[in-house]
């Protein structure tokens, strides 16, 4: 079923001219860009390893579909069936994802040690039977990125949904893996461009956007 490729679907439109912020998640998007001057456009996001600023004006309209993390496209069959489709829209284009989105069992069970807690590439390698080299392999021939991408981008992910609990963000560092806040410090600003500190105080719309759905 195409829906079992999906993680989930989301919708906005901006109200004012906004430089949007786009962080890395672990997903890629395929998205539909309404603009009342220019017609609808078909987006398939990057996976990305840094957060990524968006100048968008007012009145564009985004509608869009988050695959789940590993998803692999085949983009030049996706523009054919957008190109195709008399109705372009990402609810129209959910229907038929199953011709253009694939989800590798392998890739999936890989993805899967390296989110386990504590774990870090080599041990999740051991836990799977085989060596961390066999697993680089598989996540390049999927043309994904290495295993140490992937765990510490769910290490991130997790340490920074915790920091708005009442724990001190020392021990919330050694918990989630760090060697110290310092160390934490730089991967929240490496992956996030916030450090803990200032999500904790606020930082609202990034912490919304962390919460959201993608590679936990």
């Amino acid at each position: 079923m195409s829906g079992a490729c999906v993680l989930d679907a989301w919708s906005f439109e901006v109200t004012v001219p906004s430089e949007l912020v786009v962080l890395p998640d672990g997903c890629r998007d395929i998205i539909v860009r309404l603009d009342p001057h220019s017609g609808p456009t078909l987006i398939v996001s990057p996976l990305d390893a840094h957060p990524r600023w968006l100048r968008v004006a007012k009145g564009v309209a985004f509608s869009g579909l988050r695959l789940r993390p590993g998803a692999i496209v085949d983009e030049d069959a996706l523009r054919v069936l957008w190109t195709r489709s008399p109705q372009r829209s990402a609810e129209v284009l959910i229907t038929q994802l199953e011709r253009v989105v694939f989800v590798d069992p392998n890739v999936e069970e890989v993805l899967e040690a390296l989110s386990a807690p504590a774990f870090n590439p080599a041990q999740a390698a051991k836990s799977l039977g085989v060596s961390l080299r066999a697993l680089q392999r598989e996540m390049k021939k999927a043309k994904l990125p290495p295993p140490q991408f992937w765990a510490q981008l769910v290490r991130a992910r997790r340490a920074a949904r915790a920091v708005r609990e009442d724990i001190p963000l020392a021990q919330i560092a050694i918990e989630h893996g760090f060697s110290d806040q310092s160390h934490m410090s730089r991967e929240f600003r490496r992956w996030f461009a916030v450090t803990p500190k200032r999500l904790r105080q606020g930082a609202d719309e990034v912490f919304q956007m962390l919460r959201a759905s993608g590679y936990d």
